[in-house]
Order: structure tokens, then C-alpha cells, then sequence
């Protein structure tokens, strides 16, 4: 009788854990993807001041595919506000922070220059 328990016990454990190895390999397909999808941003250059503008070009269009066009800030003006604030991407900000708009809030890092410029515009978009 106890041998059937024991196996009873270790078949209910096994299913257990098989179920949730099943459920934890659905959630990270469906998780983990699109967020390592995000690291797919075009970089940022500041070699040169065309080579900034058309990178920086690169990430706002990026960005704009899964935003709605009423959300949507003339590209002109993200990348006049940014060759402004950083001088072309050259200030001590834009490359040991990658904040491209000296937003400041403590001071903001980012892990890359095009997190920067989906902040920007998300803070334009929230305040009324």
C-alpha cells in the first residue's frame, strides 16, 4: 500500500512539475520576446553632425511604427530639440547618460540614446 502512494505521489509531483515548466516556457515566448524586441532600435551616432541627425531619423521612425500619428511629434522638432541640447550629440549628458534632451529628473540614464528619445516622447505626449 505504501509503494502505490509513494508512486501515486511522485506521478502528481512529476505532472506538477512538468505543467508548470509548460507555463513558464509560455510566459517568456510571450514576455520575454518582445521586450528583447525593444533592443532592436537603431543606435545613435554622433561621429558626424548628418550621420546624428539621419541615426537619430532611423530611431524616431522606429519608434513611430507602433505609435498612433496623433502621438506623433514632427521628426523636426525631436531633432532640432536634441542638436540644441547636446551641441550633436556631443555633450558629457549624451554620452555618459545617453539623455539627448537634459531631461532631468535626478538625472535620467538611459541604456540607450533611442530610450531617450521614446522618453521624450512619451513626457511630451503625458503633459497636458
Amino acid at each position: 500500500v505504501r509503494n502505490k502512494y509513494k508512486r501515486k505521489k511522485l506521478d502528481v509531483n512529476f505532472f506538477y512539475v512538468f505543467m508548470s515548466f509548460i507555463l513558464m516556457a509560455t510566459l517568456w515566448v510571450f514576455l520575454v520576446q518582445p521586450v528583447e524586441a525593444k533592443d532592436n532600435q537603431p543606435p545613435i551616432f554622433t561621429n558626424s553632425e548628418s550621420i546624428f541627425v539621419y541615426s537619430l531619423d532611423s530611431c524616431i521612425t522606429h519608434l513611430y511604427k507602433n505609435l498612433p500619428a496623433s502621438k506623433q511629434i514632427p521628426k523636426e522638432l525631436i531633432v532640432a530639440q536634441a542638436v540644441i541640447e547636446t551641441g550633436w550629440g556631443k555633450s558629457r549628458f549624451a554620452n555618459e547618460s545617453n539623455n539627448l534632451f537634459g531631461i532631468q529628473s535626478g538625472l535620467k540614464e538611459f541604456k540607450t540614446k533611442c530610450d531617450s528619445v521614446a522618453d521624450y516622447i512619451r513626457i511630451i505626449n503625458e503633459v497636458p
